[in-house]
């Protein structure tokens, strides 16, 4: 991926995240699509990944900024530059170009905790690798509720989202494998850990935001819906649809902060 890409204004980030979307909206199309259509549409997701990728690249300098500042040099800054440019890829996907703001102000987040975190990992202590491996299993308990099927960006999404964590970091912690000795997993008289409760995040939703969520994750044991497929159930265009997710996720995210405190 290119780096020497020119820096973006305010209306370069919202004209690429409007191709971005309208890319994703063809692909989406596209199978259905009839022949007369369909190189048009095939026109508009080459433009929304050609958008992406000068999107991504126009940032990596984000990334690089925030390694440097870590004080790590070598193979270390290397590593640390992988891992911040995985967060700045979800980032991106995650950003929504119509809220107004810029994209830095969501970027700087994802990327500085995907570097601390990798620093946890290359620097743990013995306390910090318990720690990280009680995450690991909090984390695998509450996918394990979720339909085996989905996708796993999905699913990393969909956890994320219910525990207020960068789906980046889910992803990272699914792929870890947690090694708890019997003494490490005990647990103290009077002390409990604190897993999410899924059945008590939906609670809080509206019906219409609960059938999306269920539908969208496979929760009820059928296989994960599409944007497209979910529309057609409910009879509304896939943008509504996409708000609702956002609503209904927000609403989770608020509901697990307070579980927590």
């Amino acid at each position: 991926m290119k780096t020497d890409v020119d820096l973006l204004t305010a209306k370069d980030e919202h004209v690429l995240g409007r191709t971005i979307e309208a890319g994703l909206f063809a692909e989406a199309a596209l199978h259905k699509a009839c022949p007369a259509d369909a190189e048009d549409l095939a026109l508009l997701v080459a433009l929304g990944r050609s958008a992406f990728e000068r999107f991504v690249s126009a940032n990596l300098r984000l990334v690089w900024q925030e390694v440097h500042a870590t004080g790590r040099r070598g193979a270390a800054a290397e590593e640390l530059f992988q891992c911040g440019c995985v967060a700045l890829v979800t980032a991106a996907q995650r950003w929504d170009c119509e809220r107004g703001s810029r994209f830095a102000a969501i970027a700087v987040p994802y990327v500085r905790f995907a570097l601390r975190d990798a620093m946890a990992h290359a620097d743990s202590s013995g306390e910090l690798s318990l720690r990280r491996a009680r995450d690991v299993r909090s984390v695998r308990i509450l996918a394990e509720r979720f339909d085996a099927r989905l996708p796993r960006a999905e699913l990393a999404k969909g956890v994320g989202l219910a525990i207020g964590r960068p789906a980046a970091w889910v992803e990272a912690a699914l792929r870890q494998r947690a090694c708890l000795s019997f003494d490490e997993t005990t647990t103290p008289v009077g002390e409990h850990a604190e897993e999410p409760d899924l059945p008590a995040l939906l609670a809080r939703l509206t019906l219409e935001q609960g059938e999306v969520i269920r539908w969208r994750f496979g929760l009820d044991g059928e296989a994960p819906l599409s944007l497209v497929e979910i529309a057609r159930r409910l009879r509304c265009s896939e943008a509504s649809v996409r708000r609702i997710e956002r609503a209904a996720l927000e609403t989770m995210r608020r509901t697990s902060a307070e579980l927590a405190a």
